[in-house]
């Protein structure tokens, strides 16, 4: 993001900076001998320069990005060279004073090449081993990645990862963190990086053809599951770092596949409440808001994450809500299926404010009731409980949290932190709901919005 916005920025003063050297040069000599300046090598090369950059910009769009992204690559790297052998020509008509401002450029540039490289060569062991796991129902990729123990891990970050025996193995992708397990042997040592990954065209699709290793056709890939050794390297972590336990409150609002973000900071939390660090965090409840539209992902997600968090956090008196929102109308979602029976509630919308448009309470309850929009479950285990409610329809991300932080400060929370990640609407939702609550006083927010896309 800081990238792009640098980029948007250098080129919109470097469209500035030739129009406005451009209309004084025709002012000061006119025409006539305005237009033989465009043959000399310092303007024609800086015109090459800024029209490289401008075009960088431009092409760097998301839909373009995400239509063919080979060949923006290919096209953005041309037009990285353009620019530095444009400027150097440019810049060499004063003399070489100012060519010496391209080397910090190219200084960037290669630092940042070495450092991946250094990366991989490091980080990364036992490449041969990591693993990834195809789950037909939820339609994700679960990676298992072995890199070297000393990694330095934090929740919400992400890694580039590398597919070397892919036919285009010069391609790295951002995949965020879901987890991480270390592992201590009599004879080796090594951190597992674990990645959900949502399947979309090109290196997830190609990778799932990989695992499956038959078939062509959606319908064959589609019929199966499986699990295979892959080799795969990861460079990393990117991002920042937010530590949302030293609130006594915390509630994330997530949409799809931005759950991977949640499943990093739980398991921070569990690693530090596993050990004498739990003593440094002040966490007493966690509410989870999930938008989802496959109820697969859920149940895959509830199999390998949420299982596993209710036990730790029973036995040290951190109460563990979900509120999980299906938006889509399929059958699947509507025969909900879970461990434990289920108990038809009427749907009570979060907060006072209640759309226009929307029917009336008693009509809205017995429709989803009827149509079984509505469900909780409450599991207990020792004096702890995870309670788990499904709602139908896009949750109203300003009412919830308005909710949540009304109900904290009648019981006494004053500090909040609130996590989100989403699609760019649900992202902004969440700011404008952080907005809201920020004006409450006497209540400390702690606000962290991962990014969604890349």
């Amino acid at each position: 993001m800081f990238h792009r916005w640098i980029a948007r920025a250098c080129g919109l003063e470097v469209f500035v900076h030739g129009m406005c050297v451009c209309i004084y040069q025709n002012l000061e000599l006119g025409t006539e001998y305005f237009l033989p300046i465009w043959k000399e090598t310092h303007w024609f090369t800086g015109v090459i320069a800024a029209s490289s950059i401008i075009l960088s910009c431009l092409l760097a769009s998301s839909g373009i990005r995400n239509a063919v992204y080979d060949l923006f690559l290919i096209v953005h790297q041309g037009f990285a060279c353009l620019i530095l052998v444009g400027l150097w020509y440019h810049l060499m008509v004063d003399g070489p004073d100012y060519v010496v401002f391209i080397w910090p450029c190219v200084a960037v540039w290669s630092f940042d090449r070495l450092g991946r490289i250094l990366r991989l060569l490091i980080w990364n062991k036992d490449t041969a081993y990591s693993s990834a796991e195809y789950n037909s129902e939820a339609n994700v990729i679960l990676i298992k990645a072995r890199v070297r123990q000393a990694l330095s891990l934090s929740p919400g970050t992400h890694f580039y990862v590398y597919g070397w025996r892919s036919i285009k193995f010069w391609e790295s992708h951002p995949f965020t963190l879901s987890g991480w397990n270390k592992v201590t042997t009599g004879e080796e040592f090594y951190t597992e990086l674990i990645f959900l990954v949502s399947i979309r065209d090109g290196f997830t699709s190609r990778l799932r053809r990989q695992l499956l290793h038959h078939g062509d056709s959606e319908s064959e890939l589609a019929a199966s599951s499986a699990v295979r050794k892959v080799t795969l390297s990861v460079e990393g972590p990117y991002g920042t770092s937010f530590y949302p336990w030293k609130s006594e409150n915390a509630i994330f609002i997530i949409g799809g596949a931005g759950i991977t973000v949640a499943t990093s900071f739980m398991q921070q939390l569990l690693d530090s409440l596993r050990s004498d660090e739990y003593l440094k965090s002040g966490i007493k409840t966690i509410k989870i808001v999930w938008a989802v539209r496959n109820v697969g992902l859920y149940q895959f997600v509830r199999e390998r994450y949420i299982s596993t968090w209710e036990n730790v956090l029973a036995s040290k008196d951190v109460e563990l809500s979900l509120d999980i929102y299906l938006t889509s109308s399929s059958k699947s979602n509507d025969e909900i299926s879970t461990p434990t029976e289920h108990i038809s509630q009427p749907f009570e919308p979060s907060g006072d404010t209640k759309s226009d448009s929307s029917p009336p309470s008693s009509v809205k309850a017995e429709i989803l009731t009827k149509n079984v929009l509505c469900q909780a479950e409450s599991e207990k285990s020792g004096d702890g409980a995870l309670k788990t409610t499904f709602y139908h329809g896009r949750p109203r991300i300003s009412d919830i949290v308005t909710s949540h932080v009304g109900a904290l400060d009648s019981s006494g929370g004053k500090n909040l932190a609130l996590v989100g990640c989403g699609p760019k609407a649900m992202a902004h939702d969440i700011r404008l709901a952080f907005d809201d609550v920020s004006k409450i006083p006497d209540v400390n927010v702690d606000f962290h919005l991962a990014p969604f896309g890349w």
